[in-house]
Formats: C-alpha cells, structure tokens, sequence
C-alpha cells in the first residue's frame, strides 16, 4: 500500500517526496538527515550578519564592539577561502565575555526576519511524524546556529557550527579564545563533526558547495535554490548529477 504524502511535504517535487517516503521507511540507512542553515533553512547568512553588527554602531558617538575592519579582514579572506574566513569571523570575537556575545546572540536570533516556515515544518515532520534524526551543521558559530533554531521554532537532534575554545579568567568568567574547535564545520569538517558524534548521513539538505561533501556521503539529497536567481555552483553540479533540486 503507497504511503499518502504528509502535508508538510506539500510543495517540494515529487522525487524528494518520495525520496522522504523512502527514508522513513527503509530500514538499511543511518535515519541521519544532515540541514545546512544559511540560504536552506533561512535566507541570507545569519552569521555574516551577526558579525557586521558587531563591528558596526548606530551612533558615530559610540564605539562598535568589535574594530570595524575586522569586517573588512572577513571579506579580504572570503574571496580566496571561504573556510578560513568563517573561522575569522568566531576568531575575531577572542577577548569577549560569554555573557556578553550571548546576550548579542539571543538579540539577532530573535529579530532574524529571514526564518522559513516551510523548512521548519519539514525538520518538525522529518523528526516527530518520520522518526528520523535531523541534525544542522552550520559554518556560522555553534552559539547563533542553536539560538536560531530556537526562534525559528524547531528541535533537532544535534546543531553544529564553529565556535572557539573558552577561557575562565577569575572574577570574569568565561571569555572566548582564538582557538578553534575542530574541525571547523566548513565542507568536509561538515563530515567529519557529523562522523565523530553520530555517523554518517543518509539524508543531506542544502545549498551550497560549503555542503558537498556531506552530499557526497548521502544516499538523498535536496538542493535548494532561489526562484529568479542564477543558479549557483551547486545546483549546477546537482542537475549535472540528477540530485533533487528545488527553487523556493
């Protein structure tokens, strides 16, 4: 007997419908499905943002919390390599009191306007309805990734993302490092953090070739996409390789 579709499977193609089907149901897989966040589960980067609000003030008369070309420094690094410019911008905030960049996550968290309904149901549906493990990897840092989740509704299994070491300085507290916890959650470290916690993934969700290597791994796969934008280097490497594309 075919299983019906679930409404909160409406409005993807039928091919990742039935590849949804399929996952719930066998049984010779992980049950992993591995979500990026920026541009899959939200549009835009949520951590590029974080960063440029702490390194930009409203009032001239007022410092920014971080030196503005530390901003700068990110893009300069961006255009040679994306993982390392990721890592520059959790590295940057070295010095700052946990308390603090916290308090600074929950405030961006919490008015991010870019949040999708749809993908939060398909986490929800995924997990509650097709008893399957969801977890997000992230190259944005690990403490806005979970804060994000949260304001967007959904409870995963696992949230990853890069974040430094801390360190307990007396009558301080805890204060971020410049050290980096590895790996980095950026393409293959993507792999690697999933493997070392919970295994490899069946089901991978994303955008961008910061996610092919997960996809690499996978036995389905969902590339997503904008309606009225070009197609971006890896939904061209999907249509090439007949992956499940969706422009939303």
């Amino acid at each position: 007997m075919t299983r019906a579709c679930p409404d909160w499977l409406n409005g993807f193609p039928k091919r990742f419908q039935d590849d949804v089907i399929e996952a719930i149901d066998a049984k010779d897989h992980s049950r992993i499905v591995a979500f990026g966040a920026d541009n899959t589960l939200w549009k835009n980067s949520i951590g590029e943002f974080f960063l440029q609000v702490l390194t930009q003030s409203e009032d001239p008369e007022d410092m920014p919390v971080l030196p503005p070309q530390y901003w700068s420094r990110y893009e300069e690094i961006a255009k040679d390599d994306r993982i390392a410019a990721c890592g520059h911008a959790v590295q940057c905030m070295a010095g700052l009191e946990y308390g603090d960049v916290a308090a600074w996550v929950d405030l961006v968290a919490s008015k991010w306007p870019h949040y999708s309904a749809k993908m939060a149901d398909l986490i929800n549906g995924m997990r509650d309805e097709g008893g399957l493990q969801v977890h997000v990897v992230s190259a944005c840092n690990s403490w806005l990734l979970r804060r994000a989740l949260f304001y967007m509704g959904v409870e995963v299994d696992g949230a990853y993302g890069i974040e430094t070491e801390m360190d307990s300085i007396p009558g301080v507290g805890l204060v971020l490092s410049d050290r980096l916890v590895q790996p980095v959650t950026c393409n293959g470290g993507k792999v690697e953090v999933l493997d070392q916690h919970v295994g490899l993934p069946s089901f991978v969700i994303g955008n961008g070739l910061g996610d092919h290597e997960l996809m690499d791994v996978a036995r389905w796969r969902l590339v997503i996409g904008e309606k009225g934008c070009e197609d971006n280097e890896m939904m061209k490497l999907a249509r090439e390789r007949g992956w499940n594309t969706w422009k939303r």
